[in-house]
């Protein structure tokens, strides 16, 4: 599998609203042509490990995209210029599921039923909302929830 290395600024998209990640990583445009089939791309950025989709600038320019939340646990910078690897995931449908989610998931048949009828999209979603908070009480509490929540849907 092929990987790409390079060197990428970490920009902040100031014509991206607030709530949605703002902060990216611009992509060659001759790098991401031959990506762009890619359901997920895998790789590092400084040396910290990543999943993410390919996505797009409003200007239509490729990019990764990254929360400020991630970044800050990373030890990332706006403005740093750091090297990046990545290469398509061999996986795409994977989701990496918090250990409190797991365990709800155990405790909970019809919400492991409901969970389970969700999209790799969707679970990697509410994975990650649950896996942002910073307690574990905080986790767990967001898994019941959440649980709860797709029980209902």
């Amino acid at each position: 599998m092929k990987t790409y290395e390079f060197l990428v600024p970490i920009l902040q998209d100031p014509d991206v609203e607030d709530g949605y990640m703002k902060h990216y990583v611009p992509l060659p445009h001759d790098i991401a042509e031959e990506l762009v089939d890619a359901e997920r791309l895998i790789g590092e950025i400084d040396g910290c490990a990543f999943r993410r989709t390919l996505q797009k600038r409003p200007n239509g320019d490729p990019c990764l995209r990254f929360g400020k939340t991630w970044l800050r646990r990373n030890r990332l910078h706006i403005g740093a210029v750091v090297p990046i690897s990545l290469q398509r995931d061999p996986d795409p449908d994977r989701v990496d599921i918090p250990e409190e989610l797991e365990e709800a998931l155990l405790q909970d048949a019809e919400g492991a039923r409901a969970w389970a009828q969700l999209t790799p999209g969707r679970q990697r979603t509410f994975a990650y909302q649950i896996a942002l908070a910073k307690r574990p009480e905080t986790r767990v509490r967001r898994a019941i929830s959440l649980l709860k929540r797709i029980r209902d849907m």
